[in-house]
């Protein structure tokens, strides 16, 4: 994993993304019932798809959410699939909601002030990227 404004020029040949969505300065997450978790949106790159509109297509599907700005913070590499992927990582403004796809593969979207540590407690891609969010964001004020 890569976290740094040297990492975020290196995302061209990102294969896909994963979405830390805000709303009104709180997290968005939804619950996939299949895999028992709940999870921030990610995805693959379809065929000819831009990052952007990557980002979207996930963010309605997902939890539905209409995108404002986008910040790229890194990416990090999935090994644990046949094929190595590079996924961005973005953090998303949620500008409204609207009604999810019916062939969404999510249960419920929930806003968190907080997010729970019991619930991404074997999401260790999610606590790293989570503390070095914490990090930045002291060192910004």
């Amino acid at each position: 994993m890569n976290l740094s404004i040297e990492a975020v020029n290196h995302m061209d040949d990102v294969d896909g993304v994963l979405i830390i969505p805000f709303y009104n300065n709180n997290y968005v997450m939804s619950y996939n019932s299949k895999e028992n978790a709940w999870q921030f949106p990610t995805g693959l790159k379809d065929d000819n798809e831009s990052i952007k509109e990557c980002i979207q297509r996930l963010s309605l599907k997902e939890i539905g959410g209409i995108i404002g700005f986008v910040d790229p913070i890194g990416y990090y590499k999935d090994k644990n699939t046949v094929e190595e992927y590079k996924y961005g990582i973005y953090i998303v403004d949620i500008e409204d909601f609207t009604t999810k796809p019916k062939w969404s593969e999510t249960d419920v979207v929930k806003i968190f002030d907080r997010i729970p540590p019991e619930l991404i407690e074997d999401m260790l891609i999610y606590n790293i990227i989570l503390n070095s969010l914490k990090f930045i964001i002291k060192e910004q004020n």
